[in-house]
């Protein structure tokens, strides 16, 4: 016969009647965590707090380690990544004996602290060895970073080196071609020559350009005495004078030395040109002449004192000596011209046939003047690496030093005993029904025998 189904109010006074039986089984259990957390060694836990400063380095190998932490800095993710590496485990381990590396494994946990901060947090069974672990990942990072600062250093200072080397070759090859090409060449430098062939060049246009204006100048003062010369021919045929011949005489000079002025001022071109003695001495003759041209012209127009005029035979032998010094100049400075013109025309090729050389001097100077600056540059880089290997700046900042706990993180005894006592406290209420059921199945053959 099946047993009738148990109640509530059964049940509770089940419980009620077998109380005694759940508060000795929670009772028991609170006993047995306590005294179980007693015999357990105690674990402390410690942590220390840091941040590390920001590196050009930091940033571009960062990226890398985002994947692995997503949502944190590049720069504390990769730390993170380093801490967690064997490499610093067994830095840590040196730094407090009796510790393995693997070990700190499962006892060290690293997280990133508001964002840019890390944190290290150590469990031990030794307080003071927990706080001694704890303080010793920022210093392992510490000699972990200036060591990779100082190794990409000298590999930096032996490539800038090698590259300063290399450049210096290239200068001195270039110094040897460029002096072997004006060896070559047969001179010092075809760039001065140069210059010196352009100013010459110059110089020789301004005389030709001179002596130009006093040919001129000479036809001029040809035609007019060779007119003058004509009319005083006339005018002894006539039996007849000329009546100013001193005035023109004088007008004939003046525009002579006017154009010799001219030509001086632009031979003589320049802030300095007014102070040269050709020019002084002929604006002093050009103003002596109109001075007297002036004082001639008065006296023939007041009927003065003027000049006595030459006799006819004396003023037409003047005349015609005159003419003759002035053809001889003439011939001369036609001479001077051609000669002038072929100076200036031979400068100009002189001109033309170095500029392929010029230029192949330009190109070798510059290869030269690159290379000493790439090898200036390079060793200026090499002093800036070797001065920043003289600094000793920290680049792990502790924010938070670990210390050593007052108490130990778990076990926890009070905490301990209390979950046993509810979990003693269940298993007692389960007892206490299956003892009721079990009593009551036992109780149903008994009631229905004959």
């Amino acid at each position: 016969m099946a047993p009738e189904p148990t109640t509530t109010g059964q049940a509770w006074q089940a419980l009620q009647s077998r109380k005694g039986l759940v508060l000795l089984t929670a009772a028991s259990a609170a006993a047995a965590a306590v005294v179980i957390s007693l015999l357990i060694p105690p674990v402390y836990e410690s942590r220390v707090v840091f941040q590390v400063a920001e590196s050009p380095e930091g940033e571009s190998l960062g990226a890398a380690a985002r994947s692995l932490l997503p949502g944190t800095d590049p720069g504390a993710a990769l730390h993170v990544v380093t801490l967690q590496s064997m490499l610093i485990r067994r830095e840590v381990a040196a730094q407090v004996p009796g510790r393995r590396p693997e070990a700190l494994e499962e006892a060290t946990d690293v997280s990133v602290f508001r964002k840019a901060a890390l944190q290290v947090r150590v469990l031990d069974t030794e307080a003071e060895t927990a706080a001694r672990l704890a303080n010793a990942y920022p210093e392992a990072l510490e000699r972990f970073l200036v060591q990779r600062r100082a190794t990409r250093r000298e590999a930096s200072i032996a490539a800038l080196d090698t590259q300063r080397s290399r450049a210096l070759e290239r200068a001195q090859a270039a110094r040897a071609a460029l002096g072997g090409f004006l060896q070559q060449q047969r001179t010092p430098s075809l760039q001065r020559e140069q210059d010196g062939l352009l100013a010459r060049w110059q110089q020789a246009q301004a005389e030709l350009a001179a002596a130009e204006l006093r040919s001129a100048s000479l036809t001029q003062r040809l035609a007019a005495t060779a007119q003058q010369v004509q009319a005083e021919s006339l005018l002894a045929a006539g039996g007849l004078q000329s009546p100013v011949p001193a005035l023109q005489r004088l007008a004939q000079e003046l525009a002579a030395l006017e154009v010799d002025l001219a030509a001086a001022r632009a031979e003589y071109d320049g802030e300095q040109g007014a102070l040269h003695p050709k020019v002084k001495a002929l604006s002093a003759r050009v103003q002596q002449r109109r001075q007297q041209l002036a004082d001639e012209s008065a006296a023939q127009a007041g009927g003065g004192a003027a000049s006595a005029p030459l006799p006819a035979d004396q003023l037409r032998e003047q005349l015609r000596r005159e003419l003759l010094e002035l053809q001889r100049q003439r011939q001369s400075l036609g001479a001077e011209i051609q000669g002038r013109r072929a100076e200036a025309e031979r400068l100009r090729r002189q001109l033309g046939d170095g500029q392929a050389p010029r230029l192949q001097e330009q190109q070798l100077q510059l290869q030269l003047e690159n290379a000493l600056r790439e090898a200036d540059l390079l060793g200026q880089r090499l002093v800036e690496l070797n001065t920043q290997a003289l600094r000793r700046d920290r680049q792990v900042l502790v924010l938070t030093e670990a210390v050593p706990a007052g108490a130990a993180r778990f076990p926890n005894a009070v905490w301990n005993g209390l979950l046993g006592a509810g979990l003693g406290a269940v298993a007692g209420l389960y007892l206490a029904l299956y003892s009721r059921l079990s009593g009551r199945a036992r109780a149903l053959p008994r009631e229905g025998a004959p």
